[in-house]
């Protein structure tokens, strides 16, 4: 082999390093992309995702805004209790009924109930009239509970009941 034909060989093995450098760098190039990729387009996934959870939580909350006005009414508001007192003390003397507090107070949310307002109350009068004060009261338009009732007949016809009445509070509040 002559001078000429080894120069070749050399110059040509040296082409072929660098395009095959040049090839390498490329494929290199081209992975690295698709890589780049598939991670934007799992990004974009969650995104729209999250896009999809936020409309479906926008539209739950328009059409259920009447449900949730409706349920709001069953619950007292902090601010409404005078009301309520009042609006009792009223439905007691309307069915003949003497009406007398003896406790009121709130009892704080706890990690298994709602703020409540508790009431301690009794009442005095006929039989019938006691009674019916008291349907009137478990028929309250709150979400209410009446842990405790007690009855006493004391005499000349008089009925006293004791009733402890606990009434949710609104939880927004």
């Amino acid at each position: 082999m002559n001078r000429a034909t080894i120069s070749t060989l050399v110059l040509s093995s040296g082409y072929v390093v660098v395009t095959i450098g040049a090839l390498l760098y490329v494929y290199g190039s081209i992975y690295s992309a698709r890589t780049n990729e598939m991670s934007l387009r799992t990004t974009l996934n969650e995104h729209e995702g999250k896009e999809t959870l936020a409309r479906s939580i926008t539209e739950t909350t328009m059409m259920t805004a009447t449900d949730r006005a409706l349920l709001a009414q069953y619950f007292l508001r902090e601010t409404d209790t005078i009301n309520f007192i009042t609006r009792l003390e009223t439905a007691a003397a309307s069915n003949n009924v003497r009406f007398s507090m003896s406790e009121l107070s709130t009892v704080p949310a706890t990690e298994n109930t709602l703020p409540q307002l508790k009431t301690a109350f009794t009442i005095v009068g006929s039989e019938t009239a006691t009674r019916r004060y008291l349907e009137l009261v478990e028929q309250l338009p709150y979400h209410s509970v009446i842990p405790t009732v007690l009855f006493a007949d004391i005499g000349d016809g008089q009925w006293q009941a004791i009733v402890v009445l606990e009434v949710t509070l609104d939880p927004n509040i």
